[in-house]
């Protein structure tokens, strides 16, 4: 099983940094340290609404 693997965005090797940490992890964190605007996706749309018509 691998152990590391490479960020898509910058290239730099993914490494867990315990033993019990699992890939996934150390993934998650490397994207928010270092590319936050990735994690946080694009922004909401606004629903648009009908008119009210009395």
């Amino acid at each position: 099983m691998a152990r590391s693997c490479a960020c898509k965005t910058c290239g730099k090797t993914i490494r867990p940094k315990a033993k019990e940490m699992s890939l996934g992890s150390a993934v998650r964190i490397h994207y928010w340290r270092e590319h936050p605007e990735i994690m946080r996706g694009k922004p909401a749309r606004k629903i648009k609404t009908r008119a009210k018509t009395a």
